[in-house]
């Protein structure tokens, strides 16, 4: 992950190490641009520094837990917790670590419905928007065939 100055042309500065795998999604960054917390491609999301200083253990984070934005205070942060139905939305104070489920998210038909998925938050926590994966199939009865 690099950090790009473009008002000067700078060239990219590294945030997190080049052995440091980051999985496909997960990473946000503070409002005021100097923190971010990645999720590595194994393991719990972390902080790091915007020169790069970390990473750093994040109080209240799980495994499997989808880091998804900052609230606008910048004390806390939303994370998608992990593998249910409805999908916990949860706010984590950083200083503290403590967990407070925020919002669940499903909806109103859950048939087939397998994940909860591509959620976004905005910076006031007033409005969301996410999908749901959905698997569908039918089965036919059928007696008397030849």
């Amino acid at each position: 992950l690099y950090s790009v100055e473009l008002s000067t042309g700078s060239a990219p500065q590294a945030i997190t190490p080049d052995d440091f795998p980051l999985a496909p999604r997960g990473h946000i960054a503070s409002a005021d641009g100097r923190q971010v917390i990645v999720t590595p491609a194994e393991g719990t999301a972390v902080a790091f520094h915007i020169n790069g200083n970390g990473p750093a253990p994040l109080k209240g984070i799980e495994l499997g837990d989808l880091p998804l934005g900052f609230d606008q205070d910048e004390r806390h942060f939303f994370v998608l917790g992990s593998g249910t139905i409805p999908a916990p939305i949860i706010r984590i104070d950083r200083e503290t670590g403590e967990r407070m489920l925020w919002n669940e998210l499903s909806p109103r038909d859950r048939s087939g419905v397998f994940k909860v998925d591509r959620v976004l938050i905005s910076a006031d926590g007033a409005a969301y928007a996410y999908s749901v994966r959905r698997i569908l199939s039918s089965l036919k009865l059928m007696n008397g065939l030849q």
